[in-house]
């Protein structure tokens, strides 16, 4: 299969469209893309790019009983409708034949959605239990309060769906105006990945988007992280839910982009270790990457009488942790990210999704070798310094559940870099 670039338009619009061209895909994978989403909820506000979110495609000037759910639940592939901290969209995995299609779905959902009050009081009720189904999850409302304590209560550390209050009060004027200032075509991207020539589907996008509203929204600041002792959140659960929070540089920083070696190598030791210690049956570390905000979590549950002596087993192995970077585990994680590489390039679905993720973090659009090139696991050295690095930051402990106080994180040991570092290939 051939492994192109992908190409890019940007039309006089603003709207940019691009394509990965795949002449032996049997299927297609498309997304529309929108480079906002919570964080430009207005102040009082919260929720309404959600609200919004779920009135996309309910109804347009030119079928005004159109279901934009109902429509994709039909086709057969996988679909999604989703508003993230920093942006908003709909995509779809289907047959060849079902992209124009989709454009023009996309197109009037964007362009021409009614917004009726019928509609909205319809969607409103969906809203408010999914808010019900929200705050009864209490691992969902310790990761949102772990985001407002990390970044305060503002931009990408916003309840997604809103408060009550909000849902129940959101007027017709309340999401026009949020549509009005919001959809804009310079923050728009539309995407198709398999066997469709680029100029082809530039043109159904044109005409599709032909009416989007032009404009670019201003540039949002990072928060910063803030730094502070050990919070607890108050929770029902049985267990101790316990994360260790690293924050990380900016998108372009060597700690940020090689967080997820990181991880991957420490993931399957760390796991170990607190198993057979006794202290869990799963560890989870992982990196968070927002573009107004990045961090790197190590997460698990355990007993919480057991809450201490877990932090604390944690605390040396972290400590540790340099020794287990290795040329071993370093060409396994090689040939981990190979035969991932691989399915990749058999699937339109998954080559799309990697240009999706890259345009929500970046604001732009690279070459699928671009962004892979991205990813390829730097020389061990820099590896250990990064490892270094990350476990410098100042971590915080958020915890949830039966015990108030499971102590600070303190990492001593051998992960101060010393000397020169080697620079990242």
């Amino acid at each position: 299969m051939s492994k192109q670039s992908f190409n890019t338009t940007v039309l006089d619009s603003g709207l940019t469209v691009v394509t990965d061209y795949l002449p032996d895909a049997k299927t297609a994978s498309a997304f529309w893309n929108l480079n906002s989403g919570v964080d430009r909820d207005r102040q009082g506000k919260d929720g309404c790019a959600h609200f919004f979110e779920h009135l996309l495609g309910a109804g347009h000037k030119y079928d005004p009983d159109f279901d934009t759910v109902k429509e994709f639940s039909d086709w057969g592939g996988g679909w999604g409708l989703y508003t993230g901290p920093e942006y908003t969209g709909f995509t779809v995995d289907c047959l060849v034949r079902r992209v124009p299609e989709f454009i023009n779905i996309a197109g009037d959902a964007v362009c021409h959605s009614l917004f009726s009050h019928e509609r909205i009081e319809i969607e409103r009720q969906i809203i408010r239990r999914e808010y019900f189904e929200t705050i009864q999850d209490h691992r969902k409302t310790f990761w949102r309060n772990v985001h407002e304590d990390c970044f305060g209560a503002k931009g990408f550390s916003r309840n997604v769906i809103g408060s009550l209050d909000n849902i129940m009060s959101m007027s017709r004027d309340d999401l026009l105006d949020y549509y009005t200032n919001i959809y804009v075509s310079e923050d728009m991207v539309f995407g198709v990945s398999g066997p469709i020539p680029h100029e082809h589907v530039v043109k159904l996008v044109e005409n599709s988007f032909k009416d989007v509203r032009r404009g670019k929204n201003p540039y949002l600041e990072a928060p910063p992280f803030i730094q502070g002792p050990q919070k607890f959140f108050e929770g029902k659960l049985e267990q101790q839910c316990i994360n260790i929070t690293f924050p990380l540089p900016g998108l372009n920083d060597s700690l940020n982009k090689n967080a997820g070696v990181v991880a991957g190598i420490l993931s399957t030791p760390l796991d170990i270790h607190m198993r057979d210690s006794g202290f869990t049956y799963s560890t989870s570390i992982y990196p968070v990457k927002f573009r107004g905000g990045s961090y790197l979590s190590v997460s698990y549950e355990t007993e919480p009488e057991l809450a201490q002596k877990s932090l604390t087993s944690l605390q040396g192995f972290m400590s540790c942790a340099s020794a287990l970077v290795t040329e071993d585990r370093r060409i396994g994680l090689h040939e981990r990210k190979e035969f991932a590489d691989g399915l990749n390039w058999l699937s339109p679905g998954s080559r799309s999704s990697a240009i999706h993720h890259h345009i929500k973090l970046y604001d732009e659009v690279r070459s699928y070798e671009e962004i892979k090139a991205r990813e390829i696991l730097p020389e061990l050295g820099v590896i250990k310094a990064d490892l270094g690095g990350i476990l410098q930051q100042p971590a915080r402990v958020f915890t949830t559940g039966p015990c108030r106080e499971v102590g600070e994180f303190d990492i001593k040991g051998d992960i101060k870099p010393v000397g020169p570092q080697p620079s990242n290939p």
